[in-house]
């Protein structure tokens, strides 16, 4: 499920329209689902003994993670181009850009 709402977002034309909030809708609860499918096979799997302390590190470390792509979310969207963050998106994920999105005077991909 959050796999789809993550590739629903390739077809948005607009970020304010209501298929974008159904979108962002689907993206929370996929990852709602992940996080209690992950918490039960994470229990379910692990020694009786150790069991709280790995979970306060699994815990303990995607705490961090979300601090960490928040802090850089940020700093991205208020100190770089939209156009290189998209760039940036689009040579992580190898996916092919939509060209009505990324403007022609974006310096990162000459």
């Amino acid at each position: 499920m959050r796999g789809g709402a993550i590739f629903g977002f390739l077809f948005l034309k607009t970020p304010n329209s209501w298929a974008a909030y159904t979108v962002s809708i689907f993206l929370v609860l996929g990852s709602l689902f992940e996080n209690t499918t992950l918490d039960g096979l994470f229990n379910k799997n692990l020694p009786k003994d150790i069991r709280g302390t790995l979970n306060s590190i699994y815990n303990l470390f995607g705490g961090i993670g979300i601090i960490i792509l928040a802090v850089l979310g940020g700093y991205l969207s208020d100190n770089v181009n939209e156009a290189r963050i998209v760039g940036i998106a689009i040579r992580f994920f190898k996916v092919k850009p939509c060209l009505r999105v990324i403007p022609k005077y974006s310096l990162f991909f000459y």
